[in-house]
């Protein structure tokens, strides 16, 4: 059923005599409000009394409503006394005096509200409640304290006024109190309708028509089903936000990142019908872009998470949804990263014909029955040549996949000459959006000879103290992992005061609560259990007290306490220092 549909039913129900109470009844943000204040002019006022509206939102008892419908209806302080007048049996004297105390210009149900006797005020409002449409919103948000047998008798004496009564609400939070909603509806609406919002008809409402990209934002979320106005209003800022500066993308780039933006907006406001969290698609999905047949847990299928991905042609620039989810959640601009993205894939758009054919190999994979191993190979045998310059997850996930398929040879070479060149002019990989485990091996071992070449090598507290403030590089991890006992024995004893509580406070951390990289073991295990060593043998030999003290403190002494460890640590010292 279109919008225009249950407009013009509506309409028609208001119309009719015999139906006095009509509940329109949608999700949260489908545009029910929107639709009233659509036909509201076109319904006339009943014996000449304006239409009352008031939300429920919060509200605590029936007076509460009776207030807000007097308030929010009668305008300014002129009207309301002209009100009072036409409506209130009181005597002019009566009604002159409380004029007399509204100030021009002040808010006038207030101020007169604030002026009546508690009797007076009581009688005006009921007063007001005749011969007319009064309109009550968001029924299901009014507080536990405001029982729906209370909603019910109020109802009930509108309808004896001489009322009809429009009720907005969403059922599916009613319905949670099953009994007391089945009542309502039995003993007070007469006529239902559901408000079902097209995502075209939402995004006509919630989008500005000059937004940029309009025509692929509207496509997406037609394809998710995105029916929430609110959402898409949100979508509409954040894409003028990131793209507005962002003219003449190429269309490759406008059919990969507006849906990305489009999707990760939608879903991180709940708005796609069984969609997933958010948090954990971006959890699996960089994981899945590197290596496709990477799983998390034992069952060897993809997780909902990644399905959903697929299904709807996630982009796999997995640097733009980082990006995308920081302005989401943040709400920062980010204006310099993005357009200095959008410059870096303009770039790569001009000549990512190897690029493009590589991503249609990757989703074929799970998207074509069709395709035959004998076709996959084929075609990676066409794209050979070509694939040499692609991005590392994509080449990674392609040679993973030819293996898989028993076309080893094939993978070896591809993947072999793709690391070739990589090691002729190398870049320094961070493996914050791929996690090298995943990748192939010998693009794997490409990278991190790359890292090693790329990266100085810092010493040791250098490396540490980086690590200690959050942001570090692979040669950090290298000279912390690659130390030997006589360099972490010699840093130690190098240590004053401004350093040693930092660099001890490191390995302390890291032996009770190791630094986590999803899928593989803590990044400096192999630096810790040095230091391990190395801490033992200064206790055990003992050299500098000062210095056993301290670590003994520091450490606590469990990590000290064995015998024969120190035994074997400082058997292995004299080795090492022979």
């Amino acid at each position: 059923m279109s919008r225009q549909t249950t407009k013009d039913d509506l309409l028609y129900y208001l119309t009719d005599p015999k139906v006095r109470v009509i509940a329109l009844n949608g999700l949260w943000g489908t545009g029910k409000t929107h639709l009233w204040d659509e036909i509201k002019s076109d319904f006339p006022a009943i014996d000449g009394n304006d239409h009352l509206y008031a939300s429920c939102f919060g509200l605590e008892s029936l007076e509460q409503i009776k207030n807000a419908l007097f308030q929010n209806s009668l305008g300014r302080a002129e009207g309301t006394v002209t009100a009072a007048r036409k409506f209130s049996g009181f005597t002019i004297d009566v009604l002159e005096k409380i004029a007399s105390k509204v100030a021009p210009g002040a808010e006038g149900a207030a101020t007169v509200v604030g002026s009546l006797g508690g009797l007076i005020q009581s009688a005006l409002i009921d007063k007001v409640l005749h011969s007319r449409l009064i309109v009550l919103d968001d029924i299901e948000r009014r507080t536990k304290t405001l029982q729906v047998e209370t909603l019910l008798g109020f109802i009930d004496l509108l309808k004896r006024n001489d009322c009809k009564i429009l009720l907005i609400l969403n059922e599916e939070p009613l319905e949670s109190h099953a009994s007391d909603w089945r009542t309502l509806k039995e003993k007070c609406i007469d006529r239902e309708i559901t408000l079902l919002t097209t995502s075209v008809d939402a995004a006509s409402i919630g989008l500005s028509q000059d937004m940029p990209y309009l025509a692929v934002v509207t496509d997406t979320l037609a394809r998710l089903k995105v029916s929430n106005i609110r959402v898409i209003q949100r979508i509409d800022r954040i894409v003028k936000t990131i793209f507005g500066d962002a003219v003449g993308l190429p269309d490759g780039l406008q059919k990969s990142l507006l849906p990305a933006t489009v999707t990760l907006t939608a879903l991180n406001f709940n708005a796609v019908p069984s969609g997933p969290d958010v948090a954990s698609l971006m959890k699996r999905w960089p994981a899945w872009c590197g290596q496709p047949r990477f799983f998390d847990d034992d069952r060897q299928e993809m997780s909902d998470a990644v399905a959903f991905g697929v299904h709807v042609k996630l982009t796999r620039d997995v640097e733009y949804l980082a990006l995308l989810m920081q302005h989401i959640l943040t709400g920062h601009r980010l204006k310099e990263q993005f357009d200095f993205l959008f410059q870096q894939r303009r770039e790569q758009e001009a000549s990512n014909q190897a690029e493009n054919a590589a991503i249609r190999y990757i989703e074929d994979t799970l998207l074509d029955p069709g395709m035959t191993n004998q076709d996959f190979i084929a075609r990676a045998t066409d794209h050979k040549a070509a694939w040499v310059g692609i991005s590392a997850d994509k080449v990674s996930a392609i040679a993973s996949d030819l293996e898989w398929r028993g076309a080893g040879v094939l993978a070896q070479e591809i993947a072999g000459e793709w690391a070739r060149r990589w090691k002729e002019s190398p870049k320094l990989w961070n493996s914050n959006l791929h996690s090298l485990d995943n990748f192939y091996p010998v693009i794997k071992d490409a990278i991190l000879e790359g890292n090693r070449h790329f990266s100085s090598i810092p010493s040791l507290l250098d490396a540490v103290l980086k690590v200690s403030t959050g942001g570090w590089v692979p040669g950090d991890a290298m000279a912390i992992n690659d130390a030997t006992v006589d360099e972490i024995i010699e840093t130690i004893y190098a240590l004053d005061r401004e350093h040693f509580g930092s660099f001890i406070y490191f390995y302390r951390k890291e032996i009770r609560d190791p630094i986590q990289q999803a899928g593989t073991e803590p990044p400096f295990k192999a630096g810790t259990d040095t230091f391990l060593r190395a801490a033992r043998r200064i206790v055990a030999e003992a050299k500098r007290p000062r210095f056993t003290e301290l670590l003994k403190q520091h450490l606590g002494e469990q990590a000290f306490s064995a015998s024969d460890i120190l035994e074997q640590e400082t058997d292995t010292g004299l080795k090492e220092t022979s």
